[in-house]
């Protein structure tokens, strides 16, 4: 395959690109603990019996985790500001409405900034977006994303994918539309 195909030369993550994504994933992490935590809050405010220390140790926790996640924002901010390469892709990435800098970090670490997709559909595929068709001769099942892809990408991406759907942004609606059309069919 080597001889006949030309490919390119593998080099690996940039120290600031590999600290960028472990401290996106630290913020996910972070994120899924205070989703947890909020979990047990309600079920303790809700129960018949509720015992106030424990409450009380669930909210203490909580600020803890919230004090970590600003923190977490924070060197993601001054991450991206140290490179003047990634800052440039994190703002054009920022400039498509409900892409905050955030998802843009996610996106931009994961990825290797960029260095090694070479064009939307390589993109698609390896956040794992690209579309499995379900039919066999005449059956004809419904279509779904592979879900074989980078787990951070689809993670970030969901929340401003529903926006820019729920706030009819540009031709996304329309492209919507249609997929939604010929998944149910």
């Amino acid at each position: 395959m080597g001889a006949t195909q030309p490919l390119t030369i593998w080099a690996p993550i940039s120290k600031q690109l590999y600290e960028l994504r472990s401290i996106t994933r630290h913020l996910e992490d972070l994120q899924s603990i205070k989703n947890a935590l909020r979990g047990q809050l309600e079920q303790a405010n809700t129960s018949i019996y509720s015992s106030k220390e424990v409450t009380r140790s669930i909210k203490k926790t909580m600020k803890e985790i919230d004090k970590q996640i600003l923190n977490a924002e924070k060197m993601i901010s001054k991450c991206i500001d140290i490179d003047p390469v990634l800052r440039q892709k994190i703002e054009y990435l920022t400039s498509i409405k409900g892409v905050g800098e955030k998802t843009a970090a996610v996106v931009a670490a994961e990825t290797d900034g960029f260095a090694q997709v070479r064009n939307a559909k390589q993109l698609i595929s390896y956040a794992g977006y690209d579309i499995k068709e379900n039919q066999s001769g005449q059956r004809v099942g419904k279509t779904k994303i592979t879900k074989k892809g980078n787990a951070h990408i689809r993670r970030a991406l969901h929340f401003p994918a529903l926006n820019v759907i729920r706030y009819q942004v540009g031709s996304f609606p329309n492209l919507y539309g249609r997929k939604l059309d010929k998944s149910t069919i």
